[in-house]
């Protein structure tokens, strides 16, 4: 009798040990896949970074009427040269995981787009400048993150 009190002693002491090294694997792997999370949405932040810095600079320049290629119309007798540029320094961004399954995350991009123009007498003086900002637009767009790239 006391031999079987002791082993089941023994068995109860192995079995909660046994559990506490279940759980410690667990919490091991939990820690490993919240570390990779982690990880993973770094990279997608830095990635995000460099595409919008590309991104803006593409559209500064292919966005028509643009800086290099103003768009030109007569009002009140007058010549008035506009482009249309984005603001870097203005971009902000909100990285979240997205629950759809076709991608890993979503991106909230807010910038500012500025239009900017001259007024002058001759067609000549208003390409010439100096151009004002007359107006801006607070802009927001979602960018998807698929297989390790963003696009808008």
């Amino acid at each position: 009798m006391k031999k079987l009190v002791a082993f089941l002693l023994a068995l109860g002491v192995f079995a909660c040990g046994a559990y506490s090294a279940v759980g410690s694997a667990e919490a091991k792997t939990t820690q490993a896949a919240e570390a990779k999370a982690q990880k993973d949405l770094e990279t997608a932040r830095s990635r995000l970074d460099a595409f919008l810095k590309k991104h803006v600079d593409r559209c500064n320049l292919a966005v028509r009427p643009c800086k290099t290629q103003p768009a030109i119309s007569k009002r009140d007798g007058k010549f008035v040269a506009s482009y249309i540029s984005l603001d870097p320094a203005s971009i902000s961004t909100e990285v979240l995981p997205s629950e759809s399954r076709h991608f890993q995350y979503i991106a909230r991009v807010k910038y500012v787009e500025n239009h900017f123009e001259s007024v002058a007498a001759t067609k000549e003086e208003a390409l010439k400048g100096p151009f004002h900002r007359v107006k801006s637009r607070r802009l927001t767009e979602i960018a998807r993150y698929v297989k390790g790239a963003w696009s808008l």
